[in-house]
């Protein structure tokens, strides 16, 4: 059976999404995974902001978490945020995603966070947002299709024996249906493959944004092994 990795990046969405936590899922539990990680949150900033660009009163990030049964992250993405450089945006989005929630559930949940982020990491806080009306997330929407995917690279193996392949999209979201899907990086497959990837993402349907255009960053990684 081939393997997909599949890790999502959002650049701009405009939808908040969250739901109500079980009872099971104490948000003091939540609040302390964010606290223990507000180090390393602010080494991103530090690291990867250059201080002739920090903004007076800092920079901010709302993020959606769908955390699984057992705590862990099972995908993040940013819904906004002011930070303009790629590199701090993609550290924010790996520290995120190696939380652990330390908390058990009944059924995964998604949570809705605000990050503050400032030079001085004693003004570093993390907010977790009012729950609202659960709605479907492009991290969901996606995994969902995981097969329809995995099935461009079973013919690609096919096809020329091509032991991985890995391919970056930008995906334009507007009205709940794609608008473009650009490539912007592959590593392994062909023309063909590319096409198929393209045209399974233009017949997803994600949660409408109100008008609003949602521009996702996808990479996906496929193997044999």
């Amino acid at each position: 059976m081939h393997r997909l990795i599949l890790v999502l990046a959002v650049v701009a969405p405009s939808a908040a999404v969250a739901q109500t936590l079980p009872q099971t899922t104490p948000e003091s539990a939540i609040r302390q995974t964010f606290d223990d990680a507000k180090a390393r949150f602010h080494k991103c900033y530090v690291d990867h902001v250059p201080a002739a660009s920090r903004v007076n009163n800092g920079d901010n990030a709302r993020l959606n978490f769908r955390i699984l049964d057992n705590g862990r992250v099972d995908g993040v993405y940013f819904v906004d945020t002011t930070l303009v450089q790629e590199q701090a945006r993609t550290c924010v989005l790996d520290v995120a995603r190696t939380l652990d929630f330390r908390v058990r559930s009944a059924e995964a949940v998604t949570i809705n966070v605000y990050l503050g982020l400032d030079s001085k990491l004693h003004n570093v806080f993390v907010r977790l947002l009012e729950p609202v009306t659960p709605k479907v997330s492009p991290i969901s929407v996606i995994q969902d299709h995981a097969d329809d995917f995995t099935g461009c690279f079973d013919d690609l193996v096919s096809r020329t024996k091509t032991a991985e392949a890995k391919i970056r999209f930008k995906v334009t979201i507007s009205a709940g249906s794609v608008q473009s899907a650009e490539a912007s990086s592959q590593t392994g497959g062909d023309d063909a493959f590319r096409a198929c990837m393209v045209s399974r993402l233009q017949q997803l349907k994600f949660p409408s944004t109100d008008g609003e255009i949602a521009v996702l960053n996808v990479p996906f990684s496929f193997s044999t092994k």
